[in-house]
């Protein structure tokens, strides 16, 4: 019997749609444990000082914006607040 293989991608693009990197996670893995780590990855393997991120409702928690809001640089929001803080 084969077995499934489940495997959770995340793929960041530039301005343009671009792709620029991937990442890949266990099928398993919720998006809301591995977003800001990829957030902090972003920054510093390529340096950006400035960003826009972008999810679906299960992947960005209110945590997470709340943390991107703190953080300089970081555009965040929520449809459900429908308040959008562009990058500083």
């Amino acid at each position: 019997m084969a077995t499934a293989c489940k495997a959770n991608y995340g793929l960041v693009t530039d301005a343009r749609g671009c792709p620029v990197a991937v990442s890949v996670h266990a099928g398993n893995t919720s998006d809301s444990t591995t977003f800001m780590p990829e957030v902090q990855r972003l920054r510093t393997d390529f340096g950006n000082e400035r960003m826009v991120m972008v999810g679906d409702r299960g992947m960005i928690s209110q945590k997470d914006i709340a943390q991107m809001r703190d953080s300089d640089g970081i555009g965040a929001g929520s449809r459900r607040s429908r308040a959008f803080r562009s990058a500083r």
